[in-house]
């Protein structure tokens, strides 16, 4: 005989198996044990161990550590999705806020915080979610100590009202550039699949403090993905910005990681990242689209760089151009003083000439 969960009976108790018998109000009644799914990606498996590994070294806590931990969960209250206040134990609090400080870069904490931080909401501006790219826009950073966690779920149908129990994380340790937070690349390793338009899509995002694992409330935006932003403003930031893994691979020129961008409201180039020999070749170049190098006027600026392949430690001068090659427009990175170099980093702010 197959016996359903959560009928209550008049008369059973004990464990079978995955069911258990317990007594309700004046009742009995089964409940089947929940079980983890046998599949699961990477990141889960990664997430499960974390949570696992925390909840152990619990027990290798002294006395007066564990007596800490019991105070703050007394003074802790987490509010369901009811509204109705629920103390959380010891055990619990411990692992809650390890796992958060993990998840943003931090080391675990043997010694509960103390009092009871306010972790501020997210603030944003604008949120977009297409083919082309997933990026936040405008965040008020309140806090250095305070990284910023963002959830995803997978592409839903556009008539799905929720989905926020299918949200993962897509990133929760960077940091933002200048309020701006480019999660194209994070969402595509994390999913497994690119942002289609036409789809509905649910972000959950919260500030998480890197001292203590506290966090803040909740912001949830949904919506569909395309041109238009799901959250804020109506046309896409205008950023004069170039950034070379947009355009080219690592494996095919001397760029890594590099940024280019001239500031707002004022002609000030910012660039950072770095470059390297590509076979012979130490000259870099990128070709550019039509609508990003409409951002920029022919110009040259110049930029002071250091060597970091380990063994030629030389202080280098860049120069940065955007103009015409056959015809086509083109980022170039050239060495000035020393074009003996095997890796240079770049990190300098200057005001570009001949624009």
């Amino acid at each position: 005989m197959i016996v359903l969960p959560s009928i209550a009976f008049d008369a059973f108790a004990g464990t079978a198996k995955d069911v258990t018998a317990r007594r309700v109000g004046g009742r009995t009644v089964l409940s089947v044990r929940a079980t983890h799914s046998a599949l699961f990606t990477p990141a889960q498996a990664v997430s499960r161990n974390r949570l696992s590994r925390i909840s152990r070294s619990y027990r290798t806590l002294s006395d007066a550590e564990r007596a800490g931990w019991e105070q703050l969960a007394q003074r802790y209250t987490a509010t369901s999705s009811l509204g109705k206040g629920a103390v959380l134990s010891a055990h619990n609090m411990f692992v809650r806020l390890n796992c958060n400080l993990v998840m943003v870069g931090g080391s675990p904490i043997t010694a509960a915080p103390i009092g009871l931080d306010r972790v501020p909401q997210v603030l944003l501006t604008a949120m977009y979610v297409s083919s082309s790219s997933v990026r936040i826009e405008g965040i008020e950073e309140p806090d250095d100590d305070l990284r910023l966690v963002v959830k995803m779920s997978a592409a839903q149908s556009v008539g799905v009202s929720s989905a926020w129990s299918k949200t993962v994380v897509v990133s929760s340790s960077e940091e933002t550039d200048w309020g701006e937070l480019d999660l194209t690349e994070a969402f595509a390793e994390v999913l497994g699949v690119e942002v289609e338009d036409g789809k509905k899509f649910f972000v959950e995002m919260y500030w998480a403090d890197s001292r203590t694992g506290f966090t803040g409330q909740v912001t949830r935006i949904s919506g569909i993905a395309g041109p238009a932003p799901i959250y804020g403003g109506s046309v896409p930031s205008n950023r004069a910005i170039i950034r070379v893994r947009d355009y080219t691979t690592e494996d095919q020129c001397v760029f890594k990681d590099f940024e280019y961008e001239l500031s707002r409201g004022s002609v000030i180039g910012s660039c950072r990242g770095s470059y390297g020999y590509h076979g012979s070749q130490v000259n870099g170049y990128a070709p550019l689209d039509p609508q990003t190098a409409s951002k920029f006027a022919e110009h040259q600026s110049y930029f002071l760089a250091r060597g970091n392949d380990g063994k030629h430690w030389t202080i280098n001068f860049v120069e940065v151009e955007v103009r015409e090659v056959s015809g086509e427009p083109n980022l170039i990175v050239l060495p000035e003083l020393d074009y003996d170099v095997y890796g240079c980093e770049i990190f300098d702010v200057a005001a570009p000439v001949n624009y």
